[in-house]
C-alpha cells in the first residue's frame, strides 16, 4: 500500500490492484477540533476523487474524538454521499472497543445510511481489519 497522505490525525494509504483506499485515525484525534474533523472528513473526499476506489476501509480503533450531532448530520451529506457517488461501493469499519469513540463513529455512519440518497454502497462494522478484508473483497453483497 501507497502512503497518499499524512496528518497530524490520519493516515491514508491507496492499493491501485485491490482499489483500496485506507485511512487510519491515530490517537491525536482527541485534541482535534471541528474545523480539523472536517478537513481531515474533507481530504478523504479528495482522495477519493484523486485515487479511484471501489472500497474504503476506515480504521478507527484509536479514534478519540467525539462527534457531535451536527457533525454527524454535516459527515452524512457533505461526505458519505459524495464519497458513494463517486464510486465507493463497500465502507468497512474498524471500531474501536472504548463505548464513547465508537457509539459516535457508528452514529455518523447511521447518519448516513438514513439519509438513503443513491446509497449505492453497503457498509459494516468490524474489530479486526482482517475481518472487514474478508467482508470487503469476498463476501456476496447483501440484497
Amino acid at each position: 500500500m501507497k502512503l497518499i497522505r499524512k496528518s497530524k490525525f490520519t493516515r491514508r494509504f491507496y492499493d491501485e490492484n485491490q482499489a483500496l483506499i485506507k485511512s487510519i485515525w491515530l490517537l491525536s484525534t482527541e485534541f482535534m477540533t471541528d474545523v480539523r474533523y472536517r478537513q481531515e472528513m474533507l481530504s478523504a473526499v479528495e482522495l477519493v476523487k484523486k485515487y479511484p476506489c471501489k472500497y474504503f476501509l476506515a480504521d478507527t480503533t484509536w479514534f478519540k474524538y467525539v462527534i457531535s450531532p451536527d457533525l454527524q448530520d454535516w459527515t452524512a451529506t457533505h461526505i458519505a454521499e459524495v464519497i458513494a457517488n463517486l464510486g465507493v461501493i463497500r465502507f468497512a469499519y474498524i471500531i474501536p472497543e472504548e463505548y464513547i469513540s465508537s457509539l459516535s463513529v457508528e452514529q455518523t455512519v447511521e447518519e448516513a445510511d438514513q439519509l438513503k440518497v443513491n446509497k449505492p454502497y453497503h457498509l459494516a462494522y468490524f474489530y479486526t481489519e482482517e475481518e472487514a478484508r474478508e467482508w470487503l473483497f469476498h463476501s456476496q453483497p447483501e440484497s
